[in-house]
């Protein structure tokens, strides 16, 4: 009877967990893992300054910064900055990799 109920729990472990494991492992695109790589100072953005109307080339990190600063005050919780700046990096990220498919340089 205890092996009976072993078997049945290592089945059911086997099909909770395993086969979905198994089905993203074996079909999630590999393309995806290159793109999330991401090291400081490899990325650029394109930056439209409204002020003067000029497009600048900055890197990521040097546009994060700017942008938490204009969002909030540096006198938010460290937390809450944290989170506007992951954020603010995956809208830009977003904004950068939809400019790429669509062959738009901005």
């Amino acid at each position: 009877m205890r092996r009976l109920l072993l078997i049945l729990a290592l089945f059911t472990l086997i099909v909770i967990i395993g086969i979905p494991v198994g089905i993203i492992y074996f079909t999630a695109p590999f393309e995806m893992e290159e793109r999330v790589k991401i090291s400081p100072g490899t990325t650029e953005l394109r930056v439209l300054i409204r002020e003067t109307g000029q497009v600048e080339v900055m890197d990521l990190e040097e546009y994060l910064v700017g942008t938490v600063a204009a969002e909030m005050p540096a006198l938010f919780e460290l937390e809450a900055l944290k989170a506007q700046a992951v954020a603010a990096r995956t809208y830009a990220l977003k904004r950068k990799d939809l400019a790429l498919n669509q062959n738009n340089p901005h």
